[in-house]
């Protein structure tokens, strides 16, 4: 087996992050458990595989366990939506950047949770079994010289940490929120516009929306899932990205960018985005009046924005 390098180039990163946990040679599936290896051919082309067609490597950079992302990823034909108010859009157009609120803005109090405090003790008692377990067998070589009540107190600290660590996240953690979804959705018009529908939309694919971010393995793209707390809790590198059921309607997509530096912005962070990747449409509340249509397409020209807004198909007339 060759030794490993640790060499991991931009490329290489790009592909282990749009892999899809798949061989990029013979499209076989990892699974949980299985080695996946990360290197270079012969012609220094970055190469992910399984053993499958490891002997395809020149060089293997490193060598990992597979373990799953802890979010699905959406097709890259999928539409994403967007709503916002139009000073949201005029700034996206200006900056060239999109906006990450930090995750304790986002009005969410459960962000970042791993479940209901009421069942906290259920979830106390399962990670210091666990961290027992781990402490009491230690990994070839290694001997565990504590006595029982220093297990007991290296457990407790060990929980303490977590949960300190689990807070200290929403802090260091950036969020853009996506609604997935072939049509529009009426619901969310009437949450960011309301009656007057002063509020915009902007629709692309999920594959554009990556493309348009640079392909960056630091983005986490990918479904949030949605849990009843009432049974479950969210896993611990997976809590980003778990939310309760009361919001199943939002369809979320959402990209997750974490900061762990002590200077990490309060607010968010804005992240470069290519317009011209992104290939968005833009839409108008169907709640607005005729006049905004021609007030948002006035706006986008001044920006070099090249098509004219979209009146939603949500403001079609009927007949009887």
């Amino acid at each position: 087996m060759q030794p490993m390098t640790h060499r991991i180039t931009e490329e290489l990163a790009k592909l282990r992050h749009s892999s899809r946990g798949q061989c990029c040679i013979c499209g076989r599936a990892f699974a949980r458990g299985d080695t996946a290896h990360s290197g270079y051919s012969g012609d220094g082309r970055p190469l992910y595989v399984g053993d499958c067609c490891s002997e395809q490597l020149s060089e293997t950079a490193i060598r990992t366990y597979y373990i799953p992302l802890p979010y699905d990823v959406p097709d890259p034909g999928s539409s994403l939506w967007r709503y916002m108010p139009l000073p949201q859009l005029l700034a996206l157009l200006k900056d060239r950047a999109l906006f990450f609120p930090r995750a304790d803005k986002l009005g969410d109090p459960f962000e970042g949770a791993k479940g209901y405090l009421e069942r906290k003790p259920i979830w106390d008692q399962f990670y210091l079994q666990v961290f027992e377990q781990a402490i009491r067998n230690p990994p070839e070589g290694f001997t565990c010289t504590l006595t029982e009540m220093e297990i007991k107190k290296e457990c407790c600290r060990l929980l303490e940490d977590m949960a300190k660590g689990g807070k200290e996240a929403l802090t260091h953690t950036y969020v853009s929120c996506w609604h997935e979804n072939s049509h529009e959705s009426e619901a969310l018009w009437w949450r960011y516009g309301g009656i007057e529908g002063q509020s915009v939309a902007i629709r692309t694919r999920f594959s554009a929306l990556q493309r348009a971010l640079g392909e960056d393995a630091g983005i986490a793209i990918g479904r949030v899932q949605y849990v009843d707390f009432g049974e479950a809790f969210a896993g611990v590198n997976d809590a980003f990205f778990r939310k309760r059921r009361s919001f199943e309607h939002e369809k979320e997509v959402r990209a997750v960018i974490q900061v762990f530096a002590d200077d990490a912005p309060q607010n968010g962070i804005l992240r470069p985005v290519n317009l011209e990747l992104l290939q968005c449409e833009v839409y108008v509340s169907p709640f607005s009046p005729d006049w905004y249509l021609d007030v948002v397409s006035e706006a986008l020209a001044r920006f070099g924005w090249k098509g004219e807004a979209i009146r939603s198909g949500l403001a079609k007339e009927p007949f009887y």
